[in-house]
This record gives structure tokens, C-alpha cells and sequence, in this order.
């Protein structure tokens, strides 16, 4: 008999491995969670693959019921989709909102103080860079700014937006951060922006044009971050206007703690 690997669901497993392997020992050192859950939630992977395939239905461990099918895939209309305002994604588009997503427009450099004052830790952080405008930036001031809201928070997301601020796709800081250090950064960046060019952009840092929406499950948005190499996606309203953030380590944390029955 041939078995045949499944890479794309193989990944999605690996990702929740090690992103519970984090959890599970940080919880096991505060000692939240026993022994018994401890042993299910490091067989979360494999329980992960076999959903993916379609090759399992139900999983029993330790006393543990995992439907992993309810609770990964259900239809959008369901319980287990990522709701606006949770934990997972913060709602609102507009700074002042208390937890809703700190969205700020690449503008001058003093602007960097303002953002350094009304900075919430406890929110999450995005800068917008709007498609096709030209003669406005420079690679040298997105540079600083990204620089700037990562020494903030590390997890900063950079949203491209079209003129009339709807979603276009999305980066880490990170990987912008990073590209802004290869030689064709200067060059090209600007001109894809100023352009409208995602495809070229797309060549020089990790991006994705994937969204969420306030019905999408858990599963659909660990599918998205997989295909795409990302670990955040732009949650978008009937609009397309970003909204919020949702982050691969919040839906794992979650799904973690539903198993472990907490």
C-alpha cells in the first residue's frame, strides 16, 4: 500500500506543534495545566493531519474528546468561527477605541512621537501604506517608521490599502524591516507602491492578500497563514476596511485551552 503525505495539512501540523510546545511548557512551568492534559495537547498535531486529510473524524485522549472537525472547520455560521472583539481579533479602526487595533498612516517623521505616546501594549499595531500615491514616500522614512513600531511591538503588521483605505494585502514589519536591507529595496519598493504593483512587492517582502472576516473559522485563517508564509491576517468589514488583526499564536493558544478544558 502507497501512503501518500499530505504537505500542505504536514504543515499546518508542524506549525501547531511548535507553537504548542511554547504554550504547553509555559503553562506546565505556572503548573495551570496536569500531566493528562499536558500528554493531549502534545498530541494535537497529529490529531491537526488527520483532519486535514479527512483521514480522522474524532480523537479520544486521556478523557479528552478533540472534534477537531467541529472545532477547526465548521461552517462560518458556527461557534467556532473568530468573532470581531475576542481576544483573537481586536475590533475598531479607530486608535481611540479602547482594544481595537492601533492603525496608523505612514506620515511625517514627527508623527513617529505621537504614535510612541498613544501606544497601548496591550493592542495591536498596524501602519497603513496607501497604493498609488505618488511622490510621497521614500524607502529611507518607511524604513524609520517600521524600525520605529517594531521597537514598540515586535509583532507590528504593515497593511497596504488602496485610496479609498480598503485592503490590499498585508506584511509583517518584520519582513519589510529585513527586505529594506537588499539591494533592490530602494530601487524597487517606492516604484511597486507608487504603482500598485502587489506582485512586485510581493518579490521583495512575505505578503498576502488573504483576509478574514468576522465568519471565518479558525481553520480557514491557519490555512491562510500556512499557504502564505504569514503569521497575522487583516480581519476586514463588509466594506473591506481593516478592522483587526488575528494572530496565529492567539487561535492555538485557544484551541489549546479548549482541549485542556480550561
Amino acid at each position: 500500500m502507497q501512503f501518500e503525505i499530505d504537505w500542505n495539512a504536514a504543515a499546518i501540523s508542524i506549525a501547531v506543534f511548535f507553537g504548542l510546545i511554547i504554550a504547553v511548557l509555559a503553562l506546565k512551568r505556572l503548573k495551570i495545566i496536569d500531566s493528562v492534559a499536558f500528554l493531549t495537547l502534545i498530541a494535537v498535531p497529529i490529531a491537526v493531519y488527520g483532519v486535514s486529510t479527512g483521514l480522522v473524524k474524532k480523537i479520544e485522549l486521556g478523557g479528552v474528546t478533540a472534534e477537531f472537525e467541529e472545532a477547526l472547520n465548521r461552517p462560518p455560521e458556527n461557534s467556532a468561527t473568530i468573532e470581531l472583539g475576542s481576544e483573537a481579533i481586536r475590533e475598531t479602526r479607530e486608535i481611540e477605541s479602547e482594544g481595537g487595533l492601533q492603525l496608523f498612516a505612514k506620515a511625517g517623521i514627527p508623527r513617529l512621537e505621537e504614535i510612541r505616546t498613544s501606544f497601548d501594549p496591550g493592542r495591536p499595531l498596524a501602519l497603513t501604506l496607501e497604493l498609488g500615491r505618488f511622490g510621497y514616500y521614500s524607502s529611507k522614512a518607511i524604513e524609520i517608521y517600521v524600525n520605529s513600531m517594531l521597537s514598540l511591538d515586535p509583532n507590528t503588521t504593515v497593511i497596504f490599502t488602496d485610496e479609498d483605505n480598503t485592503f490590499g494585502a498585508s506584511a509583517s514589519g518584520q519582513s519589510l524591516l529585513a527586505a529594506s536591507q537588499t539591494p533592490d529595496f530602494e530601487e524597487n519598493f517606492v516604484p511597486a507602491l507608487e504603482n500598485s504593483q502587489l506582485d512586485v512587492l510581493g518579490e521583495l517582502i512575505t505578503l498576502t492578500r488573504k483576509s478574514a472576516t468576522a465568519t471565518t473559522s479558525k481553520a480557514d485563517v491557519l490555512r491562510m497563514m500556512t499557504d502564505d508564509g504569514v503569521d497575522t491576517i487583516v480581519v476586514v468589514d463588509a466594506g473591506n476596511l481593516p478592522v483587526g488583526i488575528v494572530a496565529r499564536e492567539q487561535i492555538l493558544s485557544e484551541l489549546m485551552l479548549t482541549l485542556a478544558g480550561k
